[in-house]
């Protein structure tokens, strides 16, 4: 109504100011929001049917600046950049709003910058034709009277969008270098550990766009390379990297890490004790939860020869923590004597079944010395 007005106002001839705008600010249920207005004649070069475009971007590095995400999806683009549409409907030359009337309303909370921190927002402000399809643009941001105006201050707190996409680059080189380790623990490297780490480099690049996804595959080949490299020559700290990737890992990074780590013990068909050891080390200091690690550690056990268990083996293999008294011990062998008792009366598959037998008769001779 306020728009259809103010347009009616300047048709018969009511005084209309210079296109303006400003930037008010006011609290919407505890969200600071920011609140885009305009007055004044409408920059358009000819008549016709229009909307207003509002988007942000965060200028705070350099002036071309980067998308600002929305996590309010009314104000979502299709690719969740900040977008608020508004139809104007018809407008003449000279016509205009008299009074201050809303085009962007910027709730502060919902954005996420590229980075945390203090940020330089700045809004874009377009005017587009809105039936013909070549969608003509008259673009604000170039009018420096008007640029000046058109920004605010946001302290972001959390991780903004670069920093988790950083943060998930660096927690994929670090899971790459933490699977090198594995596979080196006996001094070399086994050719199906290495293809099963190649395998995961190119299974976790797939989603990316071929640009992307070349300069990431460059990127985790050579840390594969040189992490291989620093670990021939006994430089590669597994209790570094790990305190490293325990910093920005989320969980779902971590089961991912523990997903790869097993695979990689499992694809030469053994399971060294030292692998178990390092693996072990790793589970405890990510501090995931048990059950979850034990499907993770269920899934690959298909792989490995368990006639060439030995030694200490017993225990990491069934994941049994000696430090606990001989009859939690026993508790947990029972349970874990139900679970693949189960699958053996459950699963068709007859490679799944001497499976669900072998780790039986693991858990049998592992009661029999903890009795």
């Amino acid at each position: 109504m306020g728009l259809l007005k103010a347009l009616g106002d300047a048709i018969f001839g009511a005084s209309i100011e210079e296109f303006k705008v400003r930037i008010t600010e006011t609290d919407v249920k505890g969200i600071n929001t920011k609140i885009l207005q305009a007055k004044g004649i409408i920059p358009v070069r000819y008549s016709g049917d229009f909307k207003t475009l509002v988007t942000l971007r965060d200028v705070t590095e350099n002036e071309a600046g980067e998308s600002i995400l929305c996590l309010y999806e009314k104000l979502q683009s299709p690719n969740r950049s900040y977008l608020q549409e508004t139809d104007i409907g018809y407008v003449g030359l000279n016509a205009g709003w008299t009074d201050w009337v809303n085009l962007g309303v910027i709730p502060t909370q919902f954005l996420v910058p590229p980075r945390t921190g203090e940020r330089k927002i700045q809004i874009i402000l377009a005017i587009t034709d809105i039936i013909q399809e070549k969608y003509h643009w008259i673009s604000l941001v170039d009018d420096s009277n008007i640029n000046n105006k058109l920004h605010f201050c946001l302290n972001h707190i959390g991780k903004g969008w670069a920093d988790i996409d950083d943060d998930v680059d660096e927690t994929n080189d670090l899971t790459i270098k933490i699977a090198v380790a594995i596979s080196m623990s006996e001094g070399s490297l086994d050719d199906k550990e290495g293809e099963t780490i190649k395998a995961w480099i190119e299974n976790t690049i797939a989603i990316y766009s071929e640009e992307t996804k070349k300069e990431l595959k460059n990127k985790f080949n050579k840390s594969f390379k040189s992490s291989y490299a620093e670990a021939k020559n006994g430089k590669l700290e597994l209790g570094k990297l790990i305190r490293e990737f325990e910093k920005i890992a989320d969980e779902n990074a971590k089961y991912k890490c523990l997903d790869l780590c097993y695979a990689v013990m499992a694809a030469d068909g053994e399971a060294a004790p030292e692998e178990l050891e390092m693996i072990d080390q790793i589970s405890k200091s990510l501090k995931l939860d048990q059950s979850e690690l034990s499907k993770i550690r269920d899934s690959n056990l298909a792989n490995i020869n368990m006639k060439k268990i030995s030694g200490n083996t017993l225990e990491e293999l069934l994941n049994i923590d000696t430090s606990q008294s001989n009859s939690e011990i026993k508790r947990f062998l029972n349970k874990e004597f139900q679970k693949w008792n189960s699958r053996i009366n459950t699963v068709n598959d007859k490679k799944e079944k001497e499976k669900a037998q072998e780790m039986i008769n693991l858990i049998s001779e592992a009661r029999k010395k903890y009795k």
